[in-house]
């Protein structure tokens, strides 16, 4: 068994929410990229804060 696999393992619960932000950024990113694509710097402004 590789480290990262038993490090994976050995979080038990908190794996969920990793996955969960991890979609959550990776959302953020591609409705960024989408806006800046349409031009509108507005809301790509708003979405990187």
């Amino acid at each position: 068994m590789s480290v990262w696999r038993r490090m994976w393992l050995s979080l038990g619960p908190t794996r969920l929410i990793l996955i969960v932000l991890l979609l959550v950024a990776l959302a953020v990113v591609y409705l960024s990229i989408a806006a800046l694509l349409r031009g509108d710097w507005l809301l790509a402004s708003a979405a990187c804060g």
